[in-house]
């Protein structure tokens, strides 16, 4: 098996090694290169006094495109991840700036919340946004000095939305890099700038768009079945649960594992004031729980998943209400309570992905609808903390067995097997599957296993992060707990419930975000922990981990209650004051790869070389395609190197269209698709060195007559020289879009 597995990787050096002895191999390699030998500094930007106070809060909306240039590793399903060769969504991120009302003793605070569509957040990512905006702002002619704001490090929140179909290769720590971790391994520079300034030029533009706001939140369980627990023995292994999941089992007796999740969903509502005292609708913020993971760890796409299908479908349902100025409304997805909550699927796949994020988009729109209590004099407030995690003591018998997190963080060997609703290859090895334990307990990993190659040999998974970045932040009368993790269900909840005590707040005022500015894994509880299930054995620092955060969390919380004087209980041998920005340190010897090259000085116009035949997806979608030479795909960049439009024509193509920029409609044209949307699919193919372009209509749509049926279309590929050509036309077949469309969920 290792010997024809080697054969397989060699054989296409793009897709860098497909099998299992590539990745054992290159664990070989990293492991015994992997002491550092000297570290590097990240940056510490730091927030400074608001250059306004205003009595209204002020929001401003920023966005950004991040989709990479093909050619780099998928992140989130390990060794199982692909090389992505195209693009399925593209991937974006949203910057909400909130500036928060005059507070009663005369402050006046703000916070950036930038959900986007990655697998994890990394500390290195989220300092190099953080500086890079702070500089960008301070350097920028066209603010004014109310826009000015000095964001720091400690206020400005990265949301990853957990899309497993998101580029690694900008973290700041080994095993990250590492072949358990990514198909081609290794840390790439270009890949952090690429991805930071970009997201920093949202924060900037959200500055820019500083304007008067009114809020208002909504937070209810969803009507629909989205999620389930994937993990359900773990989580009956608690001795004790919160009341709500105890009622959520007596109301869906039937169905445990849909009654063992967090059903949340939490809407922020963000309308600009106008002149007139008017209200116009211009962004939503919402947090849901769920491994958005509809599509198989065989996609070689970036994607957003579920929850990019969703932000579509909601900015597409907004704009389409009626407004007496018309804006297009900006959203943004972060994650929730979602360690052991998979998405509701019936099966995986491009079809599956779509009706998860339509169903999710109208829970949310129905939830924007129901908003009436508006906040305009909303404050806001943040209580910032780094975590030193190493011995880091937990409780006040700090010294007692169990009440501390371990020396160094370990993956158990379960880890290697993945999840259960996605699994790796290395479950062949049968310590590689749940319930895998160590033959006596371990001083601070109890039952854990520590990971290993197949073979025995040299112990891997041991560089992780050591500092955890945690907050509360109050937005109006809502809060935001912020963990740098995966928590599962019942840490999540535990967690949620010391908030709301320590703020004497409604259950319903406080929401825990995961997956936010670093990335620890997943958290388990103490009771999950000792069965070594995928979860349990991901906590990496051990079984008192979940107590940990939970007491933090608290603590942060009672600092807020009390305000900026409060005691500073909680501390427990840890350095860093609420709100300090700490000297962050990564290793300099990271293993580096060169993937994201020099952007080249020009693109060659696209030249389609075939017409546009029809075919059936392998999830049973119709997808008209074209195949072109079009630019070197390290050039791709943005939309503006290579964009693709669909246009409605006639039998001869009359009205093919001239020249024009990506976003710009040619005169007289038609604008049916294009690829900021959810329907066309952009790849390229590295043996034949050639372009597909794919128009996959929206069935939804077309089942509801929204006439695409028995009309000419045209698709219209442009490259970075604003040079286009269009395919000849085609039509789009009845009989073809009735049964497909018959087939849809």
């Amino acid at each position: 098996m290792i010997t024809s597995m080697t054969m397989m990787a060699s054989a296409n050096r793009r897709h860098a090694g497909t099998g299992l002895a590539r990745c054992l191999g290159l664990t070989v390699v990293l492991i015994a290169g992997c002491c550092p030998t000297s570290m590097l500094s990240m940056p510490q930007p730091r927030s400074g006094l608001q250059a306004a106070q205003s009595s209204v809060v002020r929001v401003g909306i920023g966005a950004a495109d991040i989709t990479p240039p093909v050619g780099l590793s998928l992140f989130g399903h390990g060794p199982e991840s692909r090389v992505a060769i195209g693009t399925q969504l593209r991937l974006r991120c949203r910057a909400f700036v909130i500036a928060g009302a005059k507070a009663a003793d005369g402050k006046s605070e703000a916070v950036a919340l930038v959900p986007c569509d990655l697998s994890a957040p990394s500390l290195l990512l989220q300092r190099e946004i953080a500086q890079r905006a702070q500089e960008k702002i301070a350097k920028a002619d066209n603010l004014t000095p109310e826009q000015r704001l000095r964001l720091g490090a400690e206020r400005v929140v990265l949301m990853a939305t957990h899309t497993h179909m998101a580029p690694g290769h900008y973290f700041g720590v080994e095993n990250y890099v590492g072949p358990f971790s990514s198909r081609l391994p290794g840390f790439d520079p270009k890949v952090l700038d690429f991805i930071a300034d970009r997201v920093s030029d949202a924060i900037v533009e959200a500055c820019r768009d500083l304007q008067p706001a009114r809020i208002g939140w909504s937070v209810a369980p969803v009507t629909r079945t989205l999620t389930r627990n994937r993990s359900l023995t773990p989580f009956l292994r608690n001795k004790s649960l919160p009341d709500w999941l105890v009622q959520r089992a007596h109301q869906l007796p039937d169905h445990p594992a849909e009654a063992a999740v967090d059903p949340t969903l939490a809407v922020l509502r963000v309308d600009r004031l106008g002149a007139d005292g008017g209200a116009i609708p211009a962004g939503v913020f919402a947090i849901f729980g769920m491994h958005p993971t509809a599509l198989p760890n065989t996609n070689t796409f970036y994607s957003g998943d579920v929850f990019g299908y969703a932000t579509r479908a909601v900015e597409s349902l907004l704009d389409a209400q009626p407004s007496a100025t018309r804006q297009h409304v900006l959203v943004g997805i972060a994650n929730g309570i979602e360690g052991d909550a998979m998405p509701a699927r019936a099966t995986t796949g491009l079809r599956e992905a779509r009706r998860l994020g339509d169903a999710l988009a109208g829970e949310i729109f129905e939830a924007w609808k129901k908003i009436d209590g508006f906040d305009t004099g909303a404050t806001v407030r943040v209580a910032y903390r780094e975590l030193a995690l190493s011995d880091a003591q937990v409780g006040d018998a700090g010294e007692k067995p169990g009440r501390k997190l371990c020396h160094r963080p370990e993956l158990g060997t379960p880890a290697g097997g993945g999840a259960s609703d996605h699994p790796t290859m290395l479950r062949f090895f049968p310590q590689y599957n749940p319930g895998v334990r160590a033959s006596q307990l371990r001083e601070c990993q109890g039952d854990k296993l520590p990971i290993q190659m197949p073979t025995g040999e040299a112990q891997a998974g041991i560089h992780f992060p050591g500092i955890a970045p945690v907050s509360v932040i109050t937005v109006g009368n809502h809060a935001l707990v912020t963990m740098p993790a995966e928590v599962t269900t019942v840490t999540g909840s535990r967690v949620h419930d010391e908030v709301v005590a320590e703020l004497s707040a409604k259950p319903e005022e406080v929401s825990v975000v995961g997956l936010t500015n670093e990335y620890l894994q997943y958290v388990a509880t103490a009771d999950e922990y000792p069965l070594q299930h995928y979860e349990g054995a991901s906590t990496l620092y051990g079984p008192a981990s979940a107590e940990f955060l939970r007491e933090q969390a608290g603590c942060l919380a009672r600092w807020l209650a009390k305000g900026s004087g409060g005691d500073s209980a909680c501390r427990h041998g840890q350095a860093r004051e609420v709100g300090e920005v700490g000297d962050v340190r990564y290793s300099a010897t990271l293993p580096k790869v060169a993937l994201l090259s020099a952007k080249p000085e020009a693109a060659a116009r696209p030249q389609p070389l075939s017409s546009l035949p029809l075919r059936i997806t392998d999830d049973g979608l119709l997808e008209y395609s074209v195949t072109f030479a079009g630019p070197d795909p390290r050039s791709v960049r943005s939309r503006a190197d290579l964009c693709v439009h669909v246009y409605a024509t006639d039998a001869q193509g009359s009205d093919k269209t001239p020249d024009e920029k990506c976003d710009s409609a040619p005169a007289g044209a038609t604008t049916i698709d294009d690829d900021r949307g959810s329907n066309i699919v952009t790849a390229y193919d590295f043996e034949t060195r050639t372009w597909k372009a794919s128009w996959i209509p929206e069935l939804a749509k077309l089942r509801q007559g929204a006439g695409y049926c028995d009309r000419f279309f045209v698709m219209v590929v442009r490259g970075a020289s604003g040079k286009s050509q269009p395919s000849q036309p085609f039509m789009v077949e009845c009989k073809m879009l009735g049964a497909a469309s018959g087939a849809w969920p």
